[in-house]
């Protein structure tokens, strides 16, 4: 009987450069692909994290970013009024006496610093300009004699380094026979300092209490 000698098995041919290159890539695009959705979850953890921790400091902190709401519209036509000031802002006079705003804060009639003096005058009921002393305009007063200074009012200052523009107004309705017994009620305003050798805002104070 013819014996058949049995051939060994070819091993398997190797996957020629073009496939090892495709299977390197495939690898790759997914472990990219794992690791951006690794990063989006993280980023998605931290975003809310971060929004769950500023509504808890708005609502521990009352001089947090959503306490410090901007001032309230207010009428060029109509004196100065409590009502223009942020809730903080008149929490702060009331507890400090007064104080002055930081760079980039907002005063009374949308007042910041840097402003012009003319920008100031624009924005006030401007009636009547009434010298009661050698340093001190009248812009606009309660009292009808141009003489009184009875809230709501505004005065200009002149000295040799600055000019103030003063801003006051009651903080409770007043009787009409009040007169000078004004004094005794509990006012709120606002002075803008004037630079003379710009005419500009240098300084803004705010303040609940008798000048």
């Amino acid at each position: 009987m013819e014996r058949r000698t049995r051939r060994p098995e070819r091993p398997p041919e190797p996957r020629d450069s073009q496939e090892r290159t495709q299977a390197s890539g495939e690898r790759v695009i997914r472990i990219v692909t794992v690791a951006l959705l690794c990063g989006i979850v993280i980023l998605s953890i931290a975003l809310a994290a971060l929004i769950l921790s500023r509504r808890q400091t708005a609502a521990g902190d009352p001089s947090g970013a959503y306490a410090t709401a901007s001032p309230a519209a207010y009428d060029p036509s109509e004196p100065f009024s409590p009502s223009e000031l942020t809730e903080a802002q008149l929490q702060r006079a009331v507890q400090e006496g007064s104080f002055d705003l930081a760079e980039g804060e907002t005063g009374p009639r949308g007042i910041s610093l840097g402003d012009s003096i003319d920008t100031v005058l624009d924005r006030l009921p401007v009636a009547y300009s009434a010298d009661v002393g050698t340093d001190l305009a009248v812009l606009y007063s309660a009292a009808e004699d141009g003489q009184t200074l009875l809230p709501p009012y505004a005065t200009l200052s002149v000295a040799s380094d600055k000019l103030e523009i003063t801003l006051v107004a009651p903080l409770a309705a007043m009787p009409e026979d009040v007169g000078a017994c004004f004094v005794k009620s509990p006012s709120v305003w606002c002075r803008y300092t004037i630079d003379p050798t710009d005419n500009t805002v240098s300084r803004i104070t705010l303040g609940a209490a008798n000048l």
